[in-house]
């Protein structure tokens, strides 16, 4: 190939090279990662996943008799079903038990995707535990991990 094919490609691919780099990617957050906040992140605004990285937190108080918390997630893949669980496990146990899940509806096929929690004593749940969160999904007997993250309670 000479110069001036090599120049010709180049400048071919330039347009082209000039909007992928130009572009925004379409997922700022890593697959697989959640950003945990005390209140929902308004996911209309176009900074929407600056706004929740900064107001990301790894602890919630509770409030009355519960725990509420909103997460963004950026899911490892899309998946068709209509709900996921959010499923948490007391990271002082040994034997990986589940405390308890909540079912979370999701738009089918998305790959994030942002919602409100509650949670309460009733639940299993303690004050100064730490809890892995997942969002999952069990499918043929086996626990499908979409996103996670990790959330103390006071």
């Amino acid at each position: 190939m000479g110069a001036h094919s090599i120049h010709k490609l180049v400048l071919s691919l330039s347009p082209l090279a000039m909007l992928l780099l130009a572009a925004p990617p379409a997922f700022a957050g890593a697959p697989g990662s959640m950003i945990i906040t005390a209140s929902p992140v308004d996911t209309s605004q176009s900074d929407f996943e600056k706004a929740a990285k900064q107001a990301q937190v790894k602890t919630i108080d509770k409030s009355g008799d519960e725990w509420s918390f909103s997460f963004l997630a950026w899911l490892k893949r899309a998946d068709p079903a209509p709900e996921i669980n959010v499923a948490f496990y007391d990271v002082a146990e040994k034997g990986h038990e589940l405390v308890n899940a909540v079912a979370v509806s999701v738009p089918p096929r998305a790959k994030v995707m942002t919602s409100t929690v509650s949670i309460g004593p009733e639940q299993g749940f303690k004050p100064g535990h730490t809890y892995s969160v997942l969002l999952t999904r069990v499918k043929n007997g086996k626990e499908n991990v979409f996103a996670q993250s990790k959330l103390t309670l006071r």
